[in-house]
């Protein structure tokens, strides 16, 4: 299927980010792999367009107020149209200082996903049928990990989980002040996915995480804003 459709992924050199761009990749989609390190963004794009076709890279750090304002322009510079962002880049605390922990995860994990899309929303918007998919997880649920019967209730990560569920909100609040515009925005959660962040014991592979992505990201007009979305449909908040 070719779509002629242009998108950003992220956190794209690796695990859910790059099983992606591949799948966008193979659904006609020009794909600008966006990360910190360009080395090994440069090495996830010569693993899927050798040949430097169909794909493009972006250095990106979204702890960096500045990089991010200066994507829209970059973008336009290259001749670069985008249809969909996916905000993907997300780090998980486990060691050192709790605090330094969640500072990290919130300031990657929300505020530079919401700044990016932000910064990225009247250009997108040139599009008919502009999309951004927040890649959240079933952590950030209430539905899920609140409450003793809770399917996730064990779990039990302070720093990831309140950023995910604050990222659930922000995307609650952008739908509202996007509203009425064509541009959707979904959060979603690919399920627990084999991945350096998942680990190896993790039921899903990150090929199935992906397809989550490549839904949220191809949802036809009309489509409502605002949503959780999972594996198995909609979420609960």
């Amino acid at each position: 299927m070719i779509s002629n459709k242009s998108v950003l992924v992220t956190g794209a050199n690796r695990g859910l980010g790059l099983e992606a761009t591949r799948l966008f990749l193979q659904n006609g989609f020009h794909v600008v792999l966006a990360g910190r390190d360009l080395r090994a963004l440069e090495k996830a794009r010569q693993s899927i367009d050798p040949q430097a076709m169909c794909s493009s890279v972006l250095e990106l750090d979204m702890t960096s107020t500045e990089q991010i304002e200066r994507v829209p322009s970059r973008l336009d510079e290259a001749g670069i149209q985008l249809d969909v962002l996916v905000n993907n880049a997300g780090v998980f605390p486990r060691d050192g200082s709790l605090i330094d922990g969640l500072r990290l995860a919130i300031d990657t994990n929300v505020t530079g996903a919401v700044a990016l899309t932000l910064a990225l929303s009247n250009h997108l918007m040139r599009t008919p049928e502009p999309r951004v998919v927040m890649v959240s997880s079933g952590l950030g649920s209430f539905g899920r990990c609140a409450g003793a019967d809770a399917p996730l209730a064990a779990s039990h990560f302070l720093a990831y989980q309140t950023s995910k569920a604050a990222l659930n909100m922000a995307t609650v609040c952008l739908a509202k002040q996007f509203a009425g515009t064509g541009l959707v925005i979904t959060t979603i959660s690919p399920g627990w996915c084999r991945t350096d962040m998942g680990g190896v014991d993790a039921p899903r592979s990150a090929r199935e995480g992906a397809s989550v992505i490549y839904h949220a990201a191809t949802l036809p007009p009309g489509s409502p804003s605002g949503t959780f979305l999972g594996e198995n449909g909609t979420m609960p908040w």
